[in-house]
């Protein structure tokens, strides 16, 4: 059986895939248009994967030619006399593949000399003159050299040979990367005064569907619920949605359970993966970005994307980790990302390893009411003085920083980014094939707050839930750091605290 792959560009022959055909049309659709295109996305999101399938749209009625910089060594870059020989040897290496380029034409320019930049296109013409078909060349992590002045002037020239010259050389050029070739130019105070910044936009999401995780998972007994899931925690993310299979797949059979995914889950939230390394680090090391990640997270806050400061978020963006939502507004772009995130945020606060760890010895379940109690009791004692701004900024995070530890290695959290207000949250514990479901809120008095348990009913029922928790701060405490009362409401227990 074929293998989820999530180290590099998947090979269909052995690898799990999910095509997108929809993202290759795409591509092809500009091709026939002679664009010559830029593909910047996020790491991990399939960007060379759909390169390498690509030439399966573009054949028979193209040649193709793919090629990826980042093979290069570094000390290819330091001069046109460096670079130009060794990207002739990249594109000859690559012409022994698949790229119906007709054998002789693919001999001349293999024979051709090209120590600079006049000798390596000449050789491009006559390549381009001789061959039987129009060439289509698609450059791979171009942005990982565009601090070289001689690729600068690399990418200068072949923009120049398309726009002039398009019948005698490439009839399109595809360029893919993280970072946007049209905006991102070292050393300009324009970057569109680039010739190359008027390329044309390549603007289809990447992410998977639905349809694309049945494919990925064709062969696999993978069930609707765990299809849903899948989608419900990753939004889509190529790498998460395959990296969450390809833990799976290895568990003993039945493999394709909710015990299983929550596992995965866990894994990949509190790993050291390139992808959640680089976004955790991120996180911490930009300070600006680290505060409206707190607004966000912690204090519920609705943040717009005209009120921030585009360098605030601007890497966040680029790599994927933040989005813009329709309505212009500010999110993390996944579950796993926000979960990730919050523990990360949460390692700047008190740490209460032990004492949340106390009576949680079963590794299959998390005794809530403990739990609870235990932070009721220590929540009060620590905060007794106040206000209704400290504890939107402060409750939260306290309580995501008591549950983590608790949870271990044993299950995952996140929090309800649908439901998230500044005085409301829902916190989602996932152990194993077990959900619990805990309503932070805070609320002038006890009283005031008693009146949200009707509508925390309600979204029990909404996650098909029997049985909830709900913990109150209030602006003004009284009897707090316990538990209050269990109650029951439209057929719904609920286990009320007062912290």
């Amino acid at each position: 059986m074929k293998a989820f792959n999530t180290d590099a560009a998947c090979d269909p022959s052995v690898h799990c895939i999910a095509r997108r055909s929809r993202v290759l049309e795409s591509i092809k659709s500009l091709v026939d248009r002679n664009k010559y295109i830029v593909i910047n996305r996020p790491r991990k999101t399939g960007k060379s994967t759909a390169l390498l399938l690509l030439g399966g749209i573009l054949q028979p009625e193209y040649s193709y030619l793919s090629i990826c910089i980042g093979l290069l060594p570094p000390d290819s870059f330091a001069s046109a006399s460096c670079l130009c020989p060794r990207l002739h040897a990249l594109m000859s290496e690559a012409m022994n593949g698949d790229t119906g380029i007709s054998r002789q034409a693919a001999e001349e320019f293999k024979a051709a000399s090209a120590p600079d930049l006049d000798s390596l296109f000449s050789a491009i013409f006559k390549l381009c003159a001789s061959n039987g078909k129009r060439i289509v060349l698609a450059v791979d992590e171009y942005d990982s050299a565009c601090a070289s002045q001689a690729f600068l002037d690399f990418m200068d020239a072949l923009w120049g040979c398309h726009l002039y010259f398009n019948q005698g050389t490439f009839v399109s050029v595809i360029l893919s990367g993280l970072k946007d070739a049209r905006i991102l130019a070292p050393g300009q105070s324009k970057a569109q005064d680039k010739p190359w910044g008027q390329a044309a936009e390549f603007d289809q999401d990447m992410s998977f569907s639905r349809s694309d995780i049945a494919e990925l998972t064709a062969g696999h007994e993978l069930q609707p619920d765990i299809a849903d899931l899948l989608m419900e925690y990753t939004c889509g993310h190529p790498y998460l949605v395959s990296k969450l299979c390809s833990l799976m797949a290895k568990k003993a059979s039945p493999p394709w359970n909710r015990e299983n995914f929550i596992r995965a889950v866990t894994k990949i939230a509190r790993s050291s993966s390139i992808l959640i390394s680089s976004m955790k680090s991120l996180a911490e090391e930009n300070v600006e970005l680290k505060r409206l990640l707190h607004r966000l997270l912690f204090s519920g806050e609705d943040i717009g994307m005209s009120s921030v400061s585009l360098k605030t978020v601007d890497q966040a963006l680029l790599h994927g980790f933040l989005k813009v939502t329709p309505d212009n507004r500010i999110a993390v772009s996944n579950r796993i990302f926000e979960t990730c995130l919050c523990d990360t945020l949460m390692q700047d606060g008190q740490s209460f390893d032990d004492l949340a760890k106390q009576d949680q010895k079963d590794s299959k379940s998390l005794n809530v009411q403990k739990l609870l109690k235990k932070f009721a009791s220590h929540f009060s004692k620590a905060f007794r003085a106040r206000d209704k701004a400290s504890l939107e900024s402060q409750a939260r995070r306290i309580f995501l920083t008591y549950l983590k530890p608790a949870l271990g290695k044993k299950g995952t959290y996140y929090v309800d980014a649908k439901t998230r207000t500044p005085t409301r949250s829902h916190v989602i514990v996932d152990i194993c094939d077990k959900q619990y479901i805990i309503e932070l809120k805070i609320t002038p008095s006890t009283r005031n707050g008693a009146d949200g348990v009707v509508e925390f009913s309600d979204y029990l029922g909404k996650h098909s839930a029997d049985h909830g928790y709900f913990v109150l701060f209030a602006i003004k405490p009284a009897n707090t750091g316990k538990f209050m009362k269990d109650v029951e409401i439209n057929g719904k227990k609920i286990s009320i605290f007062i912290a």
